[in-house]
């Protein structure tokens, strides 16, 4: 948090991309926002408009511009805090998967940026945090809270686009409960009209004026998994595969190179806790190593059709905290127990060396 204050207060000035959004928010009225955006930015049309109205009376100060960002990676944070707390039974789990995100130079960097990637991972996390209570729902404890709580959350896709990928999965869920139990019924049809309600609300508001922009898919074509040939396959396979896992830590290729080890780990703890629990629990998303797993499914398959980048680096941002999770689970897994405790040291003497980078970096902002 004070990482995110240091970097939020040193005013760091507008780059290229803000400043193409902050064109919209200067010559647009809050009805022209609803269409084509200047330079054809993709934004979630909803969040947009709460930034003009917060920032439009402080003259567009860039703290202004910033605040949702910041109070959304505040809010990520925390929730993310009670996730790991829920989903690892160690304290020292905790305080390592924690770690990795307060030290992270994007985490830190997105929470006082323009761009709407620190509400993606904030959105996600309230998500995922939901799923984790379907995992121990019964009819008998079914509360207010919870139809309120699945009558909103699918419309945080009109404040993230990264709501997209997961808001389906709580319907599903549900879906899945009614089979052993018909008292889930009514709690599920409110769950499938408020998301299809979500859909529809996002499509007026937003996709449509984004769907069909030739300028923004050829920008990201390159980001796309390629199909091409088998080896232009891999080869934007694996570059997406890596930055899943290394791209958050810092800022310079030192703290890449030095992440590159954790990647079979993470794609290990993939495969081990995200699919085989999914089998295991015979299609329940129940946890968050499942959550993880059909989400980089996903990413693949959209990464696959060309809907979605796949080696998007800051637009899969909300996927960073599950790899913090899927590294620390591979490596808990390593059977030899020196073996283990080495690799875990490393990565908690890592994420140090992230902090300092961290710290340094926006310090040096003033």
């Amino acid at each position: 948090m004070l990482l995110c204050v240091l970097h939020f207060f040193s005013e760091r000035p507008l780059w290229l991309d803000e400043n193409f959004v902050l064109a919209s928010l200067h010559e647009f009225n809050y009805a022209q926002l609803f269409g084509v955006l200047k330079y054809e930015q993709a934004f979630p049309r909803i969040h947009l408009a709460i930034i003009k109205f917060i920032a439009a009376p402080f003259d567009f100060h860039v703290l202004a511009l910033r605040c949702v960002s910041f109070f959304s990676m505040i809010g990520a944070f925390l929730i993310w805090r009670k996730i790991y707390t829920k989903e690892i039974s160690f304290p020292g789990g905790i305080f390592i998967c924690l770690l990795a995100f307060a030290c992270s130079y994007r985490m830190v960097y997105y929470a006082a940026e323009l761009k709407p990637y620190a509400m993606d991972v904030f959105a996600v996390g309230l998500f995922a945090l939901f799923i984790l209570r379907q995992k121990t729902i019964t009819n008998k404890n079914i509360t207010k809270l919870d139809y309120g709580a699945v009558i909103l959350l699918p419309f945080l896709n009109l404040l993230g686009y990264a709501v997209f990928f997961i808001f389906w999965i709580v319907p599903y869920n549900f879906f899945l409960l009614i089979r052993k139990d018909k008292k889930f019924i009514p709690i599920f049809i409110i769950s499938c009209v408020a998301s299809l309600s979500s859909v529809v609300a996002l499509y007026f508001t937003d996709i449509q004026f984004v769907l069909n922009s030739a300028a923004r898919q050829g920008y990201w074509e390159s980001y796309f998994i390629c199909t091409e040939s088998v080896g232009c396959f891999f080869s934007t396979f694996g570059e997406g595969s890596k930055r899943l896992v290394t791209f958050w830590f810092g800022n310079a290729k030192v703290f890449v190179h030095a992440a590159i080890i954790f990647i079979p780990f993470a794609f290990f703890a993939l495969g081990k806790y995200g699919a085989g629990a999914l089998m295991k629990n015979k299609g329940k998303v129940a946890d968050l190593a499942t959550i993880g797993f059909v989400l980089v499914v996903e990413l693949f398959v959209f990464g696959l059709l060309h809907k979605y980048p796949f080696t998007g680096d800051r637009i899969t941002l909300y996927l960073a905290p599950f790899f913090f999770f899927f590294i620390y689970k591979g490596l808990t897994s390593i059977p030899i127990k020196p073996v283990r405790w080495f690799f875990l040291g490393y990565y908690i003497v890592f994420c140090l060396a992230c902090l300092c980078n961290t710290f340094v970096h926006y310090a040096q902002l003033y």
